[in-house]
């Protein structure tokens, strides 16, 4: 559908350029919101922001006057760390951003705003590598933006595109803050039941993780032999502990690699832990066995003193409680021997089974919105297929 629509540089048609630098020393507590990349990033998904940087209104008042500043209907892309977010600036609030972190667009008689930000989320995923600069970090330039070919339908074209994917990505964003409200639940529930875990304001009695069943640490193979990595074992890193149940690794490996390492198979319904920088505490329960590398802990709980399910739950809501226990420099960790010895409070077993199934029940509304969302992004990505590719 692309090829029959004329493919322009946006930099002939639209005028692309960036703000006027502020330096760290006209920053303000107070005044005109300043946004970097990670603003734009939040208001692209429509979240409400908050930012500890500003600049005075006369510094803002007379920027405006000299060289303009981002007005309704106006384009905003992210051009350094996260590359290619889009935002499309939607009232007159005042603000003002971060010199080329982002790329500013300005509204242009050739293409619906709408459009534009679908158009661009494609093309510079798509181009990322060409269009990035090689250096420390990928940047986004203004010359490598406004090179950037894209194709221009009609405006009326282009209002109906931008509409039926509207309809699509909202359908999207609803579902997505129904689950949301769905882990909420689980929240509030555990509150309801068993207060703040880390005031124990109902007074449970307290014991150390590693009192609550076996703990270990995985272990990585050599790399030098490929073919313990061909196999059909899970193995997780830290990294991909995001979210309740792990279902499938990015790698696997063999029954030889985890004879000939310090790797082990941990059983199904044990718990992974994270131990090291950003990954540390995040969690995970394996639903079947599996195997991780060092950077995670794992616990297999004595069913007779804890329910898996509940555990996980505690363990979430402790968890920037125990992460202040972190130790190290330039990398802030934590090892097994202190994760066994955090403590938590340990309400009797039949009030956590309580707990458990409930949580199963709201697990299986989570599994019907999850693919209910799986769904309307296949939905979408075909309708960005058809449009853009």
């Amino acid at each position: 559908m692309v090829s029959k629509w004329e493919m322009v540089k946006l930099g002939d048609v639209c005028e692309v350029t960036s703000s006027k630098r502020i330096f760290e020393n006209e920053y303000t507590l107070e005044g005109i919101p300043f946004y970097r990349t990670k603003e734009i990033v939040e208001l692209s998904k429509r979240k409400a922001i908050s930012t500890n940087l500003f600049i005075s209104l006369e510094k803002y008042n007379n920027i405006k006057d000299k060289f303009g500043v981002p007005d309704v209907g106006d384009v905003l892309i992210s051009a350094v760390g996260t590359i290619g977010t889009v935002w499309i600036v939607p009232n007159e609030k005042s603000f003002y951003f971060k010199d080329g972190n982002i790329l500013w667009i300005k509204k242009s008689l050739y293409f619906e705003p709408q459009y534009l930000q679908f158009i661009l989320k494609v093309l510079v995923r798509k181009n990322i590598a060409n269009l990035s600069i090689g250096s420390a970090y990928n940047a986004l330039t203004i010359v490598k933006l406004k090179n950037l070919e894209v194709p221009l339908p009609p405006l009326d074209v282009q209002k109906k595109i931008a509409q039926t994917l509207d309809v699509a990505a909202e359908l999207i964003a609803l579902r997505k803050r129904q689950l949301a409200e769905l882990d909420n639940l689980i929240k509030a529930t555990f509150y309801d039941m068993f207060g703040d875990p880390v005031i124990n304001e109902k007074m449970w009695s307290l014991d150390e993780i590693g009192n609550l069943g076996e703990c270990n640490s995985g272990g990585t193979p050599t790399r030098g032999n490929p073919s313990y990595f061909l196999g059909d074992i899970d193995w997780y890193s830290a990294g991909e502990l995001n979210q309740r149940y792990l279902i499938q690794s990015k790698e696997k490996l063999t029954i030889d690699a985890i004879k000939n390492s310090s790797a082990k198979i941990f059983k199904k319904r044990s718990m992974l832990i994270g131990m090291y920088d950003t990954a540390a505490f995040k969690l995970g329960i394996l639903t079947k066995d599996s195997a991780s590398n060092q950077a995670c802990a794992n616990i297999n709980v004595n069913t007779n003193l804890v329910n898996i399910e509940w555990l996980y739950d505690c363990a979430q809501i402790m968890r920037p409680f125990f992460l202040t226990s972190r130790r190290g420099i330039r990398q802030k960790n934590l090892n097994l021997g202190m994760i066994k010895r955090f403590k938590i409070p340990l309400p009797p077993l039949t009030l956590q089974n309580q707990f458990a199934e409930i949580v199963t029940k709201i697990e299986e509304q989570k599994a019907l919105v999850q693919k209910a969302i799986d769904e309307s992004q296949y939905l979408f990505d075909s309708l960005m297929s058809e449009y853009f590719e």
